[in-house]
């Protein structure tokens, strides 16, 4: 999976893409309805054409914005649904039974769409879908994994 990450960051490399890690957006600046800079946990102010915020979108606007339809109160008031749970798992042997894309569904699908969002803790069986990327992309694994 990193080597999605790796590839990313080497096509904005080529672009002249500047990195900066470990730096905790707390404020910014605007102008009407322009941010002109975000700033820093250092007071250090970051202008750019574009920003790419890579945070909770509802805890970005609570936090930075101060939305009050994101306030503390409010956030903890909504009814959230469930997020995605991934495993990136490594098996030191090859899996001939098992395709590229597997989607393991019961014979309920239509009860489970619909009780999913009402009731999402009471799901005994949870649906899943298993992506096996070295099918088709050998640098995924290593040989015979």
């Amino acid at each position: 999976m990193y080597k999605i990450v790796e590839g990313l960051v080497n096509e904005l490399k080529k672009e002249n893409t500047e990195f900066h890690f470990n730096t905790e957006i707390v404020g910014y600046v605007n102008n009407e309805e322009v941010i002109e800079s975000l700033i820093d946990q250092n007071v250090n102010k970051w202008s750019s054409d574009i920003f790419v915020i890579n945070s909770d979108a509802a805890f970005f606007r609570n936090k930075i914005f101060k939305h009050k339809k994101y306030s503390d109160n409010r956030l903890s008031e909504m009814t959230w649904t469930m997020g995605y749970l991934t495993f990136y798992i490594g098996l030191k042997c090859k899996l001939p039974q098992i395709y590229h894309h597997n989607y393991y569904l019961g014979n309920n699908y239509e009860e489970y769409a619909n009780n999913i969002m009402q009731n999402p803790d009471s799901l005994q069986k949870p649906y899943y879908y298993v992506n096996v990327l070295s099918k088709h992309n050998i640098e995924c694994a290593p040989e015979g994994g």
